[in-house]
């Protein structure tokens, strides 16, 4: 784990002016909200060093970490905050979500019952400690918990969707099913459908019915990705590719169970090339299992094993196909590159150039690149974008027609 020192500055700053913090401030959150998280922690931790007692400053640098995955040290920043602040709203309920990516489950609970404390009302707080109570198969806990989510908001599909999902757990599908239906009531929509059909999928229940859902679920935002452009493009808009991810992992698994491995192979290895996913990661394991892959299952079961999504222990499922403790060792390391291979791409410039910059792509059917839009960062990385355009991401869509993403 990271300690709180590497990044806790401690010392004022000695470029600025304290009278320039909340200036500094609004800098840094508006970095946030455009998706520049790492701008945005350089911004906060500027603010916090001219401030260390700004009164939500802690808190956005924590959630600017966890934005990137780097969980120990939001979780430091969320405790700052804590300390600067005791009766921080908002922090109990951040920190609690980066103890629970840890796999600190106990730790997580405590932190959003703490919130609960301050907050009795949160229908986000009762939501999160209902998803750990879950996982923690505290089942008495979890229901009392969505209930008061629904209590506080009663037309929220996604509560009866955990709840649904907490009856299936228990064995109940007869109670499951009335849930599942009032969600669709409430809200029939690509979320909800994706939801369902993958409740659905993981328990064996109603395949049919959870294709459908699926399908309508991936075609809806297949179609809305089409319509898009790049000069265009909002931050929502850039989201539907992480959302396009999860339904194509989804219907991959419905295939899967269906023991339709070719496609479920397209449909959940598209997923994980465009997000890494430890989801899919465990579903593309399974997928290569039943196919005798051992080895490409081996790999992809030690990636979700490193990935803070897979609630269930593999170490057990890893055990027995790996001959030694090394060799799984190995496994992770070997996953690690993969991930970094994934996530990295060589345009061959010449340019000696260091530095950061966002630029949004589009990427169409055929794999070129359709567009690219400058956001931000060094302007000596401009010319990237051009080198981007010609660019080819040998990307293999699951299905026809293929839709385009950013």
């Amino acid at each position: 784990a990271i300690a709180a020192s590497v990044f806790f500055l401690a010392s004022p700053c000695q470029c600025e002016d304290k009278k320039d913090a909340p200036l500094l401030y609004s800098k840094a959150v508006a970095s946030y909200h455009d998706g520049n998280f790492v701008s945005a922690i350089d911004g906060f931790k500027q603010v916090v060093a001219l401030s260390p007692n700004h009164p939500i400053a802690w808190n956005d640098l924590g959630r600017a970490y966890l934005a990137l995955n780097r969980n120990a040290e939001a979780i430091a920043a969320f405790e700052q905050q804590i300390k600067v602040n005791p009766n921080s709203i908002f922090a109990y309920n951040n920190l609690g979500l980066a103890l629970e990516y840890e796999k600190r489950y106990g730790e997580a609970e405590d932190a959003f019952k703490r919130q609960l404390q301050f907050s009795p009302h949160d229908r986000w707080a009762h939501g999160n400690l209902a998803r750990v109570a879950l996982m923690r198969h505290e089942y008495e806990l979890a229901a009392r918990e969505l209930q008061s989510v629904i209590e506080i908001t009663p037309k929220d599909a996604n509560a009866y969707v955990s709840l649904a999902e907490l009856y299936l757990q228990i064995g109940r599908p007869e109670r499951a099913i009335p849930e599942m239906d009032r969600a669709i009531e409430l809200s029939a929509t690509p979320h909800i459908w994706n939801n369902l059909a993958y409740l659905l999928a993981k328990h064996d229940l109603q395949l049919d019915r959870a294709q459908r859902y699926s399908e309508s679920a991936v075609q809806s935002v297949e179609a809305r990705l089409r319509t898009m452009e790049v000069r265009t493009l909002t931050r929502s808009d850039v989201d539907s590719v992480d959302t396009l991810a999860a339904d194509w992992d989804t219907l991959g698994l419905i295939h899967f169970k269906r023991s339709h491995f070719a496609t479920a192979e397209a449909y959940i290895s598209a997923a994980w090339t465009l997000t890494q996913s430890g989801t899919a990661a465990f579903h593309l394991g399974q997928v290569y299992e039943a196919e005798k892959r051992l080895d490409d299952a081996k790999l992809m079961y030690a990636c979700a094993q490193n990935s803070h999504e897979i609630v269930t222990d593999l170490r057990p499922l890893l055990n027995g196909l790996v001959s030694s403790q090394s060799e799984e060792q190995q496994l992770r390391v070997k996953c690690s590159d993969k991930v970094e291979e994934a996530r990295h791409i060589t345009l061959g410039s010449s340019s000696k150039e260091k530095g950061e910059a966002k630029i949004i792509v589009g990427v169409g059917s055929d794999s070129t690149i359709t567009g690219a839009r400058w956001i931000s960062g060094g302007l000596s990385l401009e010319a990237a974008k051009d080198a981007l355009k010609s660019f080819d991401f040998s990307f293999v869509f699951p299905s026809p027609p293929p839709p385009r993403f950013f």
